[in-house]
C-alpha cells in the first residue's frame, strides 16, 4: 500500500472541501480505500490521541485520525477474507470477528502509535473460528454473536483474564439466532434477525440465562440495538427496503412501547444498518444515504435534523454505501465507513426542534385514520400517522408552513400558515373525508370485543373474536367502502389471516356477532 499518495489524496480532498456542510454535519476529513470496506470502530489513548479502526475485506486498518486534516494510516492487520468484521474496544485492547473463520482478532492498543501486537483467539477445545458481531460491557465481559458456536446465539467471555489473549468463557444463549446486541448490567438486549424480534435477557447467569421479554420489530427483520443512557428507551434497526429505525420504551418488560418510528427518503427504498444514541440525539447509517442525525428528545416524534451522504451513488434499495458509524469521540467527532468509498469525519452540531402534532380523523364516521401521510410542504418532512389517529413530524427550521394530509381515498387537505417555533410543539388535529368505509359500520369504541395482534400488520395477523351463540360474518372492507372479503359461518373465537396481499394502506374488519356489529381499524406496511 502507498500510504504517501493516500496521503496527499486525503489532504487534497480536505482542502477542496473543508468548508462543505451537510445539514447540521460537517465536513472534517475523508481517506479514501484501496479495498472494499465494513465496519467501524473508535478509540482513544490517554494523551487524547484519536484513532479509527476500519474493518476491510482482506484486514483491520488502524488509522489516527486526531488531526482530521492529516489522517495517517498506522497498522495493518491481515486477516481471513471477510465481508463482515466488527470491531469493539476495551482497556485498550481491541477486538474484531469476522463471519468467515480463523477466530477472534484481540490487538493490542497500548503501544499506538508506534506499534501494536495482536493474537488470535479460538477458545481451544471449543474451536471458535467466526462471529458475526461483538458487544463489550461495562464489566469487561464479550459477546460475540451469530457465532459457529451452538446455535449462532450469544457466547460469553470475561475479557479481563490474566493474559488478555486467552479470554475466559462464561456460557451461552441458545434459544435464538442472535445477529446483534447491546448489553448492561445483567440484561441483554437481543436482535434476532431471522425471527423480526428483539428479545430482553437477563444474564446474571451467563451458564443459564433467562428470557423476560421478546417482541417484534416494525420490520421484522431485527438487525441491531442500542440502548439510551437512561436505559429506558431501546432503538431498533431493521436491515430491510424501506425499513424503520423504531424506538422502545422498555422500561417496563411487561408492558414494551414503541415510542415512533423513522424513515429515511420514504419511497426511495434506502436501507438502514445501524444506529446509536448520543444523548437524546440517534446517529444512523444508511447504505446509500449516508449518516442522518435524528433529534430523539421527544421520543414521540423523532426528527431528522442532519444527513451526510457518503456515497456518490444515488439513494436506491441496495447494500452499498455507508456501513457504519463511530459517534463517541471525546470531541464529538463522527467516523463514518463506507463501503466503496473510505473512511469520513465529521462533526455534528445539534439544532433545536419545531414540532407539529396532531390527531386524524374521518369526518363521516369520526374514525381515527392511519397512514396518512403528513407532509410539511417545501421541506423534506414526511411522516405517517399511527393506527391511534396520531401523528408527530418536525424540522429543524423556525417559520410558516403549509402542511398537507393526504392518503389513498381521501380527500387531501392543505393547511396553510401554520406557525412552527423551535423548541415549541404545534398541535393541529384535521378531519378528513373519505368515502368509505361503509356507513353501517359501527364507530369503534375502547372495548371493541374484536383484537388483532400484530397491528400494523407486514404479512400475517391473528383475530381474535368474541364467543357467539348464533352465526357470525366477517367483513373486510378497503378506507374507501370497497368490500374485498366476506365470511360467512365463523365459528372459532380465533383466526389466522393472511394479509400480505394487500397494498399498504388502512382497512377496516367489520363482525357481525348475533346481530351486533363492531368494527375494528388495522394497518398493512
Amino acid at each position: 500500500m502507498n500510504f504517501g499518495s493516500r496521503y496527499c489524496l486525503t489532504l487534497l480532498t480536505f482542502l477542496l472541501f473543508q468548508t462543505a456542510a451537510f445539514a447540521q454535519l460537517d465536513f472534517l476529513g475523508f481517506y479514501p480505500s484501496d479495498e472494499e470496506n465494513n465496519d467501524i470502530w473508535g478509540y482513544e489513548d490517554s494523551l487524547g490521541n484519536q484513532y479509527v479502526l476500519l474493518g476491510q475485506n482482506s484486514k483491520t486498518l488502524i488509522l489516527d485520525v486526531t488531526d482530521p486534516s492529516n489522517i495517517i494510516p498506522l497498522h495493518s492487520i491481515p486477516g481471513t477474507q471477510s465481508q463482515w468484521r466488527d470491531i469493539k474496544t476495551w482497556d485498550s485492547f481491541a477486538y474484531v470477528t469476522n463471519d468467515e473463520g480463523g477466530g477472534l482478532d484481540i490487538i493490542d492498543l497500548r503501544y499506538l502509535p508506534d506499534s501494536i501486537h495482536f493474537e488470535r483467539f479460538t477458545a481451544d477445545t471449543l474451536n471458535l473460528q467466526r462471529a458475526h458481531n461483538i458487544f463489550i460491557d461495562e464489566k469487561g465481559y464479550g459477546y460475540l454473536f451469530g457465532s459457529n458456536l451452538f446455535t449462532g446465539g450469544v457466547d460469553v467471555f470475561e475479557l479481563n483474564s490474566i493474559n488478555r489473549y486467552q479470554p475466559t468463557y462464561l456460557g451461552s444463549y441458545t434459544e435464538e439466532y442472535v445477529h446483534d446486541g447491546f448489553v448492561r448490567g445483567d440484561t441483554m438486549y437481543l436482535s434476532e434477525i431471522r425471527n423480526g424480534t428483539q428479545s430482553i435477557v437477563d444474564n446474571s447467569n451467563p451458564e443459564s440465562p433467562t428470557t423476560l421479554a421478546r417482541f417484534p420489530t416494525s420490520s421484522n427483520f431485527t438487525h441491531q440495538c442500542w440502548l439510551d443512557s437512561s436505559g429506558q428507551y431501546l432503538v431498533t434497526v431493521d436491515e430491510v427496503e424501506g425499513a424503520n429505525i423504531d424506538v422502545y420504551d422498555v422500561s417496563d418488560f411487561l408492558d414494551i412501547k414503541e415510542t415512533d418510528r423513522y424513515q429515511r427518503s420514504e419511497g426511495s427504498g434506502v436501507i438502514p444498518h445501524n444506529a446509536f444514541w448520543i444523548g437524546d440525539y440517534i446517529v444512523a447509517s444508511h447504505y446509500t444515504d449516508g449518516v442522518v442525525l435524528i433529534n430523539a428528545t421527544r421520543k414521540s416524534n423523532l426528527v431528522e435534523v442532519g444527513n451526510f451522504d457518503t456515497s456518490p451513488f444515488p439513494s436506491a434499495p441496495e447494500f452499498y454505501g455507508c456501513w457504519g458509524v463511530y459517534p463517541f469521540f471525546s470531541n464529538g467527532m463522527i467516523a463514518a465507513s463506507d463501503i466503496e468509498e473510505g473512511l469520513y469525519l465529521m462533526q455534528p452540531q445539534f439544532p433545536s426542534t419545531a414540532y407539529l402534532e396532531g390527531n386524524i380523523t374521518e369526518e363521516n364516521t369520526g374514525f381515527p385514520l392511519a397512514n396518512i401521510q403528513v407532509e410539511i410542504l417545501g421541506t423534506d418532512a414526511i411522516k405517517r400517522s399511527r393506527p391511534s389517529g396520531d401523528y408527530s413530524n418536525g424540522l429543524d427550521q423556525a417559520g410558516t408552513y403549509a402542511i398537507r394530509f393526504s392518503s389513498k381515498g381521501c380527500t387531501s387537505k392543505i393547511v396553510p400558515n401554520v406557525e412552527l417555533a423551535l423548541d415549541s410543539v404545534t398541535l393541529l388535529d384535521v378531519v378528513l373525508t373519505c368515502p368509505g368505509p361503509p356507513t353501517n359500520l359501527s364507530i369503534l369504541a375502547t372495548d371493541n370485543p374484536i383484537q388483532i395482534t400484530p397491528n400494523p400488520v407486514q404479512s400475517s395477523a391473528w383475530l381474535e373474536l368474541p364467543s357467539a351463540s348464533s352465526t357470525t360474518t366477517l367483513d373486510l372492507y378497503t378506507i374507501d367502502g370497497k368490500l374485498l372479503m366476506h365470511l360467512d359461518n365463523v365459528s372459532n373465537n380465533s383466526l389466522a389471516m393472511d394479509l400480505s396481499h394487500l397494498d399498504h394502506g388502512q382497512y377496516y374488519i367489520q363482525l357481525t356477532v348475533d346481530g351486533q356489529s363492531h368494527t375494528i381499524s388495522f394497518v398493512k406496511e
